[in-house]
């Protein structure tokens, strides 16, 4: 055995002495990243909620919303999966002897991987579906057109999405996909829609 394999067997010697460190380590700067990439993409989705749900029809609201909120759920999960792999759980208090720190300290080890991995999951989980999430209200929006306005004339009504507003007419799209172009002459009032 070279001196090069000797130092090479005392250092994976000493590593077992070290594992939970490196473990809860490891662990300690995902619950870094996670808590902070979760309260990013938090506010994020708060202020732009708000503009984009005015723009979805409220079966697409309530799915857009649900799956953001989802999404944020188990990024929280990862963030706290993540503190358990740092800090561990409390233990009752047993005394200590040698062979029973190393069981507890090996078995600490094992609990930190595993909840690194569910931290792991969590992310890409949750990043995922906030993806979807917007890609979701993306397309819903984009395929809605412009805003939903009510037009009152002096012989009719429409409901539906704003499309061509010219100089002396306006041209709303029905729900059904019919188009109404009204001289603006004959309008009486113009007022947003919530929906049609």
């Amino acid at each position: 055995m070279s001196i090069d394999d000797k130092r090479w067997a005392q250092r994976a010697s000493a590593l077992q002495f070290q594992e939970l460190e490196h473990v809860r380590a490891t662990a300690q700067q995902w619950r870094v990243g996670l808590g902070a990439l979760t309260t990013l993409l938090s506010v994020s989705s708060v202020i732009a909620a708000p503009n984009l749900a005015g723009q979805l029809a409220s079966g697409w609201r309530l799915l857009v919303g649900a799956l953001a909120f989802a999404g944020l759920l188990v990024l929280l999960y990862g963030t706290s999966e993540a503190m358990r792999g740092a800090f561990g759980l409390p233990d009752s208090a047993t005394a200590m002897t040698g062979e029973r720190l190393r069981a507890w300290e090996s078995a600490q080890a094992r609990a930190g991987v595993r909840a690194l991995r569910r931290a792991r999951a969590g992310c890409l989980c949750g990043i995922l579906l906030l993806i979807v999430a917007a890609v979701a209200g993306f397309a819903a929006a984009s395929t809605s057109g412009g805003q939903s306005v009510e037009v009152r004339s002096s012989t009719a009504t429409y409901c539906g999405r704003l499309r061509d507003s010219t100089a002396g007419t306006v041209t709303v799209v029905a729900r059904n996909g019919s188009v109404h172009t009204v001289a603006m002459a004959n309008v009486i009032t113009i007022k947003p829609a919530s929906a049609c």
